[in-house]
């Protein structure tokens, strides 16, 4: 196996959340929403060790807030109540760094 298709399920991913984030419709904080799915399922393993860090830093910043909930339970997962709270800049920072760790990945 070469050494860059060790990194193929992290490009498939970050290429897939590059394109929403590029391409997508409304603003950051819902482009991000929908990158999560492919985010999410990464490992620190999948990563090359210049962007383990980015990951972490990623996926934290994502959930930040944690669930929402009252007297009756959750009224929002930690992704939507976190997007509801964060401000453009943040989302743009999130966005930014979701690029560099597509663009830090070895080509085929």
């Amino acid at each position: 196996m070469a050494s860059t298709d060790r990194y193929k399920y992290a490009r498939e991913k970050l290429q897939q959340a590059a394109r929403i984030l590029a391409t997508g419709r409304g603003d950051v904080r819902s482009r991000l929403r929908r990158t999560y799915r492919h985010l999410r399922v990464l490992r620190a393993d999948d990563v090359p060790n210049d962007s383990k860090g980015d990951l972490q830093w990623v996926k934290s910043a994502m959930v930040r807030y944690g669930p929402k909930v009252d007297q009756h339970g959750p009224l929002f997962d930690a992704l939507e109540h976190t997007m509801r709270r964060i401000r453009n800049g943040t989302g743009q920072k999130i966005a930014e760094r979701i690029c560099l760790m597509h663009s830090k990945l070895p080509k085929r």
